[in-house]
């Protein structure tokens, strides 16, 4: 056994400069560190997602601050959903993602795609949800990507526009919403994704956004498709701004 000697010349035993762990003993600390592994990456991970859908929410109240704004400058009235086709192209020149940027002092889509730089996820822009999985296509300005779109049950297709003053609840009628990764820049809550811990970001006509589960937005292709069916029970979010409110001009 070794020993060392201390101050007043007695000795003591002592462990030597050699022990090292036994294979037991490093089994134990790896199996010890695996399972901190364990407990902590959900964490982490949903940490994560939280900071994103942080980011997305606050990208959905912007537009939903904007298109307010814009309906202050034009006699109540919302702007144009858009459609699917060029973000240049004669109807889509006017559509809410080349009308609103200005409110929130941003680029319009079509200089984004101009200048070389369309939004994608992983590029911070207001257009950009950093939870959207990557396009399986290149977007162009003739077949652009969308993260977000406009609710179409507030834009009736033809000619005609809603102004906010019909929305019977305005703190509980969309107005933006995710999309679904589509070249369409409006959607419903038919095809409205699930992306942020289980529910969708959603921005509502009195300017606010929120957290929605999927349960309370998601809507059957019969009430998604008739505002008699959606309104035909109570809602927490309404798609369609009243009892009636028609899918196309009459």
């Amino acid at each position: 056994m070794l020993v060392r000697t201390i101050w007043d010349g007695s000795t003591v035993p002592s462990c030597g400069a050699g022990h090292a762990f036994s294979l037991i003993e490093l089994l134990v600390v790896v199996a010890i560190i695996g399972t901190i592994a364990s407990l902590a990456l959900p964490a982490l991970g949903k940490a994560r997602e939280r900071a994103r859908a942080t980011y997305c929410l606050s990208n959905m109240r912007q537009w939903s601050l904007a298109s307010n704004m814009y309906a202050d400058d034009w006699n109540d009235y919302l702007a144009y959903e858009g459609q699917s086709g060029a973000v240049n192209g004669s109807l889509n020149s006017n559509a809410w993602f080349n009308l609103l940027t200005r409110y929130v002092q941003q680029p319009t889509l079509i200089r984004l795609y101009e200048q070389g730089r369309p939004p994608l996820p992983g590029r911070s822009s207001v257009f950009t949800c950093p939870t959207t999985p990557k396009p399986t296509y290149t977007p162009t300005i003739s077949n652009p990507f969308y993260m977000y779109g406009m609710n179409n049950r507030m834009d009736p297709n033809g000619a005609c526009l809603f102004r906010r003053q019909v929305m019977v609840y305005p703190s509980q009628t969309v107005i933006f919403s995710e999309n679904n990764e589509s070249t369409f820049p409006n959607t419903n809550g038919q095809y409205c994704p699930v992306r942020h811990l289980r529910g969708a970001n959603l921005a509502l006509g009195d300017g606010s956004a929120r957290l929605f589960t999927e349960a309370e937005f998601r809507r059957t292709s019969a009430e998604s498709n008739s505002s008699t069916n959606e309104w035909a029970q109570s809602r927490v979010v309404y798609w369609y701004p009243y009892n009636g409110a028609p899918n196309d001009c009459p």
